[in-house]
């Protein structure tokens, strides 16, 4: 281009534009290719300035988010939830960075430049419709309430007022137990899929409140329905494969010892396999039920061994869920007669006295469980008058006052923690 100047040496015009000297021109095309920050002074550049760099560093972190929720909900790790919340918070920060580059992509006829755009911003808003979706569910937002129990796919709580809806972070635990200060649950876990060619075993796993897999108890392969000790220093479980024999874990130290139940008289020979153990609040006694045993059993607790204790027999049909009201009584699930509705019953296992407590209403199924301060007890039950649906109610003891407590869909195993 000609530059045309005064005699003073100033620049001129021709034609009422301004000439603009090639070392200008120059200086634009190095700006074009400059590295950050002085990349981004120039606004005409705004679009490659806010797309390839932002943009896709949001996009990478909601996709880490994702990734980290997913292990979360496995049980594998337990991530913080602050970090999961700021990874789905990336969602909006990322729409507000590239809608406004991809419109100015559009009009400026940039085509392959728009496309990379729009395709960043489709994988940010599907993660963040996912993250929207599973949101109230992973367990990342929150820790389980008081009353936890089994449900159809995994673990579910409610609160004891009965307010609110049940939780259903799909955590894949069975027949939980709160440990006495209510930050840890215990819990059996299939290790293998049910579909695998061979068939999974069951391992007992202690998780936080948010149902994170802390550590799966060494030795505990086969084991199920663990129960701690009122310290909180032991796990007990028991196992289908041994007879007459519990599991008992050292917490945190993750120790196995095998203790032998001592003075057990098996019915026909039959090997006996417990499925319930409750200890008493002070830990000097246990209740134990399983198959082929008619009655609870109640022994006396000691470091390498638990010894029954002689107890008349209860004129029960079948029995379920023993657990300890005090040192002297019980309460458990009882029917008197064989296809007949299930009832409340408190037992004091050294004289064999029973009394039904009031369920107005309703009969109970196998499950329930006693609230720390031992007033109330959480139980499966159907309602008497035909409705077959089973559901999660909490029983007064003092009272008999029964209330309806939110649930989804079948009801199994339960706890009430702190």
């Amino acid at each position: 281009m000609r530059v045309l100047r005064h005699a003073s040496g100033s620049q001129a015009t021709q034609g009422g534009i301004l000439a603009v000297p090639r070392a200008d021109s120059a200086a634009r095309r190095a700006l074009a290719v400059a590295p950050l920050p002085e990349f981004c002074a120039s606004m005409k550049h705004v679009i490659d300035c806010w797309t390839y760099r932002p943009l896709l560093v949001l996009v990478a972190v909601q996709a880490a988010a994702m990734t980290l929720a997913v292990l979360d909900a496995r049980g594998d790790w337990a991530i913080p939830s602050g970090l999961l919340w700021l990874g789905f918070l990336a969602f909006p920060l990322a729409l507000w960075t590239g809608l406004l580059p991809l419109a100015s992509a559009y009009r400026r006829g940039r085509r392959r430049q728009a496309v990379s755009i729009a395709l960043s911003l489709a994988i940010a808003a599907g993660l963040g419709v996912l993250g929207v979706i599973f949101m109230d569910t992973w367990r990342l937002t929150r820790d389980f309430d008081a009353i936890t129990y089994r449900g159809d796919n995994g673990l579910c709580s409610v609160p004891p007022d009965g307010g609110g809806v049940a939780f259903c972070p799909r955590v894949d635990l069975d027949s939980p137990e709160f440990d006495p200060t209510g930050c840890l649950i215990v819990g059996d876990r299939l290790d293998g899929h049910p579909k695998a060619e061979r068939a999974p075993v069951s391992a007992i796993v202690v998780a936080d409140r948010r149902g994170a897999g802390i550590r799966t108890l060494a030795g505990s392969e086969g084991f199920r329905s663990p129960a701690w000790t009122p310290d909180g220093r032991s796990i007990f479980a028991a196992s289908y494969d041994l007879s007459g024999v519990l599991g008992r874990w050292r917490w945190p130290e993750n120790v196995r010892s095998l203790v032998p139940v001592l003075g057990l008289k098996a019915p026909n020979d039959r090997p006996i396999q417990f499925y319930e153990l409750a200890f008493s609040p002070s830990g000097r006694r246990a209740v134990l039920h399983g198959h082929s045993i008619e009655n609870p059993v109640i022994v006396d607790v000691s470091e390498d061994a638990l010894t029954v204790r002689p107890s008349p027999a209860l004129s029960f049909a079948t029995i379920s869920s023993p657990v300890w009201l005090d040192e002297q009584r019980l309460l458990l699930v009882g029917r008197t007669e064989a296809g007949k509705g299930a009832g409340l019953w408190e037992v004091e296992p050294e004289t064999g006295a029973t009394r039904r407590i009031a369920t107005p209403g309703l009969s109970l199924g196998w499950s329930l469980a006693l609230s720390p301060d031992r007033t109330a007890v959480v139980a499966s039950a159907i309602e008497t008058d035909g409705t077959q649906a089973w559901d999660l109610w909490r029983i007064e003891l003092a009272t008999g006052q029964v209330t309806r407590l939110p649930v989804k869909r079948h009801v199994s195993s339960m706890t009430w923690g702190r």
